[in-house]
């Protein structure tokens, strides 16, 4: 039995945008590095720098992102976009995993969850959490490195890298995340 979204990706435009997005090239590449960073953690528009306004333009033409009400500025075009895309165009776009077995408890043999989830946090790109950072964050209301208010990086940004890491090493596994608008 397949999934809806199974269903969905096999609609001939989403088909097409995934192949689009897969191209091993190099604008193809910097778009999708434009998108990681900018547009993958945010719903809301993101105002795209002049140098990299060909990129979002192609992201556009491609159906990922849409104008939004301001000039210079994009959005995601829907979330189901963002879904395909986070599911199967950035793990393999960007293909890293932990260096190690995936690990089992012994008794019954089930996935140790506690410790992919180290194992996964110790393989996240920070440089990409960086740059996402920029673009989508919020204040935390409790300390942060002993400072109140200090701006931290929405949940979105550590999701999405999470989701790429888990997709790339729990091979065989479905793999499930959530996105609340």
């Amino acid at each position: 039995m397949m999934s809806l979204g199974d269903e969905i990706i096999e609609y001939q435009t989403f088909l097409r945008m995934k192949d689009a997005l897969l191209i091993d090239d190099t604008d193809t590449r910097r778009a999708m590095k434009l998108f990681r960073s900018n547009f993958l953690s945010n719903i809301e528009p993101v105002s795209v720098a002049d140098d990299q306004m060909d990129l979002a333009l192609f992201l556009t033409a491609e159906g990922v992102l849409v104008p939004g009400e301001e000039a210079g500025t994009f959005k995601i075009s829907s979330p189901l976009v963002r879904w395909l895309i986070l599911q199967r165009v950035i793990p393999k776009v960007f293909p890293s995993s932990p260096k190690v077995e995936v690990p089992y408890r012994s008794s019954p043999r089930t996935l140790d969850i506690l410790e992919i989830l180290k194992q996964a946090v110790c393989t996240f790109d920070r440089g990409n959490i960086n740059l996402a950072y920029l673009r989508s964050f919020k204040r935390a209301y409790v300390n942060v490195n002993n400072v109140r208010n200090e701006c931290v990086p929405k949940e979105s940004v550590y999701e999405a890298e999470l989701y790429r890491i888990l997709s790339n090493w729990l091979i065989g596994f479905k793999i499930t995340g959530q996105w609340h608008i």
